[in-house]
């Protein structure tokens, strides 16, 4: 999952909660997103967004390991 960017290159992360939110209203509950998108920083705002959620809510975040991280 890439998300929306500001001029400088970061993640613009309220465009983008807005973004999954509107996604999770729809009816989306599975997200997926890769270590290199963003320079690392794809999973770390997937994760602070989908934080918001309570923990009952039915969303799925399976998420990865750089290859030869652990």
């Amino acid at each position: 999952m890439r998300f929306p960017l500001r001029p400088d290159g970061t993640v613009d992360e309220a465009q983008a909660a807005r973004l999954i939110h509107r996604a999770v209203q729809g009816g989306v509950n599975y997200f997926d997103t890769a270590w290199p998108y963003h320079g690392g920083e794809g999973e770390p705002v997937l994760g602070r967004i989908l934080s918001r959620y309570p923990p009952g809510d039915p969303i799925i975040w399976p998420p990865s390991c750089p290859a030869g991280r652990s």
